[in-house]
């Protein structure tokens, strides 16, 4: 039996269909990893996607210092630089 949809149920089911595809796309990538090899390949990815970050604010800081001339958005950059070894001590950035 088929029902007829209306422009803007026809609009959500492909909304839906979508979303949950990409959530069954993106289990692959998030799923428990049980074998050591696996557990490796991840933990480089995820080295470097924290190192193109740290490059990325540190690329992208202010001449004042800030980070988009919002003090929120210059807390965050400064958490997420100081929460991967970056400090006064070690990054001019950060002082």
């Amino acid at each position: 039996m088929s029902v007829a949809l209306s422009e803007g149920d026809e609009l959500k089911r492909y909304l839906l269909l979508s979303i949950v595809g990409v959530g069954v796309f993106l289990t692959g990538f998030i799923e428990p990893s049980f074998g050591q090899k696996k557990a490796d390949a991840s933990q480089a990815l995820a080295t470097q996607s924290i190192t193109k970050g740290v490059a990325y604010l540190l690329k992208t800081q202010e001449t004042d210092g800030s980070w988009g001339h919002y003090p929120a958005t210059t807390a965050l950059a400064l958490s997420g630089l100081c929460l991967n070894g970056k400090s006064e001590a070690n990054t001019p950035a950060v002082a």
